[in-house]
């Protein structure tokens, strides 16, 4: 979303300009690209993985992503590399420096994956979103820009996310994101008080690939005479375009802690719920992310350890009252640090 925010920026500043994009030849990055009507390349590579698993044979690919990397580049000829991070750059980052071509590399969480660590060292200059990052890399080669957003965050609107999700009542608005492949603690914990959920507020659910109820299960969870509650509910695997408005008509957002999505939540002034990714399924990179933006902003971080459905409630409740003074101020918003990474990384490619 960041390369996406980045991209949209370019083109609306010239018509001109040239944009190859380097990604996994599986990944869902091809479709979210491809509107952009920009090229794109898919190259092998090998995922870094710090624990020992026959999958990590797939870095014998690492040496053919470099070439594959370093080949597209001699011949598209680039200005300069946005690398964004994740396992699928440093190759990238590598067949640039063999191509003497000058990457950026940006990092969105505050401690930095192994990729960015080691990518970094080919790296001009590095710039990261939270200030905590910095004693992760070269000091030298630090820039705090912030993380960069889409600009159609900010287009949201309200009576389209009625249109869509049929929502008519007067009743407060949750918004759960689980991301592009779900958050099963979170999706649990809805399912798990779905009626009480639904009988105080309206639900817009993105539930994940595979992870959508049919109606027959919704209806299961409900008890006798429930069923008009469904149309508080309104679920989608996964949204792209749809989810500004969403951003617009909700209340109080339930997420994971990436930290793309927190810092569009910190864009919007959202009072989030927020339930990191813990480490028996990550490196605990979420859990940091949580601790730091809760620390600026208007969220409650739970675990998924400690998320009882009594916290859960008491957390929305207590989310709810700040939503309603936030919308108060919300004429006099000012554009916080995040909004502002995309005309700094844009600043930092004119000097290359």
């Amino acid at each position: 979303m960041p390369n996406i925010a980045l991209i949209e920026a370019l083109q609306k500043q010239s018509s001109d300009t040239k944009i190859l994009y380097l990604g996994t030849r599986k990944g869902m990055e091809k479709k979210l690209v491809k509107p952009l009507g920009v090229e794109y390349r898919g190259i092998l590579c090998g995922k870094l993985r710090r624990y020992f698993s026959w999958q990590n044979l797939d870095l014998l690919l690492f040496p053919v992503g470099i070439m594959q990397s370093f080949f597209y580049l001699v011949s598209f000829r680039p200005s300069f590399i946005f690398c964004k991070g994740g396992y699928v750059s440093l190759p990238v980052a590598i067949g640039a420096w063999l191509a003497r071509v000058p990457v950026i590399l940006h990092e969105s969480d505050v401690v930095p994956g192994l990729a960015n660590k080691i990518g970094s060292k080919f790296a001009r200059t590095v710039c990261v979103s939270f200030s905590e990052s910095e004693k992760y890399f070269n000091k030298k080669k630090v820039i705090v820009t912030g993380n960069p957003v889409r600009e159609t965050v900010f287009h949201g609107n309200e009576n389209e996310a009625k249109k869509i999700t049929g929502f008519h009542k007067p009743l407060p608005v949750l918004l759960v994101l689980g991301g592009s492949l779900g958050a099963e603690s979170v999706n649990q914990i809805i399912f798990q008080n779905f009626s009480a959920l639904l009988k105080k507020f309206q639900v817009i659910h993105i539930c994940g690939k595979e992870k959508m109820k049919s109606e027959n299960e919704l209806k299961q969870t409900l008890g006798h005479g429930e069923l008009h509650l469904l149309e508080n509910y309104c679920a989608f695997e996964f949204v792209r375009d749809e989810l500004p408005h969403f951003y617009a008509l909700a209340d109080v957002v339930i997420t994971r802690a990436g930290a793309n999505t927190l810092a569009e939540i910190s864009e919007l002034r959202k009072p989030a719920l927020v339930v990191p990714l813990g480490t028996a399924a990550s490196r605990g990179d979420q859990i940091v992310n949580a601790k730091v933006f809760a620390q600026n902003h208007d969220a409650i971080v739970l675990s998924e350890d400690d998320m009882s459905s009594e916290k859960f409630f008491a957390a929305i409740e207590e989310l709810l009252k700040k939503s309603h003074s936030l919308k108060e101020k919300f004429q006099q918003f000012v554009r916080p640090k995040h909004s502002l990474a995309t005309e700094k990384i844009l600043h930092l490619f004119s000097t290359l």
